[in-house]
């Protein structure tokens, strides 16, 4: 945007400058995917434009389509240079190192650790972040706030745009990604040579810049998912070692058949006559102890299989989680892991792990749906795990995990029946949550177990969540009770647990409820006190 004239005005400065009427780019965007050419055209005639201002000696350092404003013949015209740098500037004028300057979205990785030697190459990521967006209709980084935003620009390549506009040139993705390139070296040595390589695509000649290679992006994917690129190691390695195993055992049985065979030939000629009965008695109860042995080695080494691939299913979810991107990538694995445990299940009933297991991949599978607003989804994924659940502590009633594992998964369904609307039903389950904890507490404090803390915590949590669904149900004394219950319980922890900032967090939600409680039953002072309480602590 064109500077006329500047200066002061009775002691006040002043400046003239053009009037571009279009609005800005981002305006014009609309957050809507724009056409191949004129996506290409904005970003050339940018990119000629900051070459001039790079020749000049200056960085922009926070291009984005809220700082391109268009005139009314769509002429784009690059403004706000709040945070423009001098390349020639003297590194003491600079700022200080660690601090980040820019828009998180648009910004190099260089910027975003806040490295103090900025140069043309952050303005060239920049542009490549513009043209992403007009090409997709979003930033080529976007997480859930600044802080997840910039780890992505950090670690993260960005999604090709052909994968969410499948029809999209070849050669105006590849300019795309090479702009976005994590490394500045790798990216256009200049600004002219971006606009020299978008003249030609407009043009309709070969580009310059080539797309990465196969390898290089099978080598980027394992250095971004080392976690993911291990498991897959891991089952080829399975793979492998289980045909090397099977080859094994058939040539085993077959010299375990013969010898088997020249040993029975020979007892029958030296004891066929005298011991024929006895024997077969003998042979019997051999084969019979082997059996059970086998049967015994079996189960071992099954057990063995589902506890690895809990832990790798528990590893691969943990990384996962926070990413909302990879939900479906989430949902694939651990229906890939409960399908393959399917395949080596022991053929006899009752075995706790691998029930227990396959309860724990339903309970998982819920969670993905409940976290993507597919609450009915997750309803019946939480009921096929209660279903099991319910099953093996029927078998065990007194023991003390599987009695927390029915609690807790009766938690988890009362809260997505809550958020169904079905709080009769989801109040039912909160209460018997509720006495499956407090069998587990009665047991582990008489066993005098470390964790006997914890389910004084669970037994805590239920009073809340039967108090907060008695407020719902529009019975605040009934919700007084409960809460009230729930403070004598956390008084049975220590204060070291209670200084916990989770234990802190949800005392301070409980006293929260309490002042809710007391307004709806119109004790003023009291719910007064308790909010005070709430505000202070926050």
């Amino acid at each position: 945007v064109q500077i006329y004239e500047y200066g002061t005005q009775h002691g006040r400065p002043f400046m003239v400058l053009e009037l571009v009427e279009g609005g800005s780019l981002e305006d014009f965007r609309q957050k809507e995917p724009q056409p191949e050419r004129l996506a290409a055209r904005f970003t050339q005639a940018l990119a000629s434009a900051m070459h001039v201002a790079h020749e000049a000696g200056i960085v922009h350092r926070d291009l984005k389509p809220q700082n391109v404003l268009l005139t009314k013949k769509l002429e784009p015209k690059i403004t706000d240079f709040g945070l423009v740098k001098r390349i020639d500037q003297d590194s003491s004028q600079m700022t200080q190192h660690g601090s980040v300057m820019g828009t998180a979205s648009y910004m190099a990785p260089e910027q975003s650790r806040g490295e103090t030697d900025i140069g043309p190459p952050a303005d060239i990521h920049a542009l490549g972040g513009i043209l992403y967006c007009l090409l997709t209709g979003r930033p080529p980084f976007l997480g859930s706030n600044v802080y997840d935003t910039i780890q992505q620009v950090r670690t993260e390549e960005p999604v090709p745009p052909s994968r969410l506009r499948p029809k999209l040139s070849k050669d105006l993705e590849t300019i795309c990604l090479k702009c976005l390139e994590k490394s500045p070296e790798k990216r256009y040595a200049s600004a002219q040579e971006l606009a020299e390589d978008l003249e030609r695509f407009l043009d309709g000649r070969p580009i310059l810049a080539r797309p990465v290679s196969l390898p290089e992006r099978a080598w980027r994917w394992t250095r971004r998912n080392p976690l993911a690129a291990t498991v897959a190691a891991l089952v080829v390695a399975i793979a492998i070692g289980a045909t090397a195993a099977s080859w094994r055992l058939t040539f085993l049985n077959r010299r375990l058949t013969v010898e088997k065979q020249n040993t029975e030939k020979a007892q029958a000629l030296a004891v066929r006559r005298q011991r024929e009965a006895e024997t077969a008695r003998a042979e019997e109860a051999r084969q019979r102890a082997a059996a059970d042995a086998a049967r015994e080695a079996k189960s071992k080494q099954y057990n063995e299989v589902l506890m690895a691939y809990h832990t790798v299913l528990d590893r691969v979810e943990r990384r996962l989680r926070n990413d909302p991107r990879q939900v479906e990538l989430r949902k694939e694995i651990i229906d890939l892991a409960m399908k393959s445990l399917e395949k080596v299940r022991d053929a006899s009933e009752g075995n706790v792990l691998a029930d227990r297991n396959q309860a724990v991949g339903y309970q998982r599978l819920g969670g993905i749906y409940e976290v993507v607003g597919q609450l009915d989804e997750a309803r019946k994924q939480y009921e096929l795990a209660a279903t099991i659940l319910r099953q093996i502590l029927r078998q065990h009633p007194k023991d003390p995990e599987h009695l927390r594992n029915v609690a807790a998964i009766d938690n988890r369904l009362a809260s997505v029946l809550d958020r169904l609307g079905r709080r009769r039903e989801a109040r039912t389950l909160y209460a018997t949550s509720l006495d499956l904890r407090k069998q587990w507490d009665a047991i582990r404090t008489k066993q005098n177990h470390p964790n006997h803390l914890d389910a004084k915590r669970a037994v805590a949590q239920s009073y809340v969540n039967l108090g907060s669904i008695d407020l719902e149900l529009g019975d605040p004394q009934s919700a007084l009770q409960q809460f009230e219950a729930a403070r004598q319980w956390y008084r049975k922890l220590p204060k070291e647990i209670l200084l916990r900032p989770t234990v802190f967090r949800e005392l301070t939600l409980l006293e929260h409820f309490l002042g809710e409680t007391y307004s709806r039953l119109g004790n003023l002072p009291e719910a007064e006190r308790m909010l005070t309480r709430v505000v202070q602590k926050r």
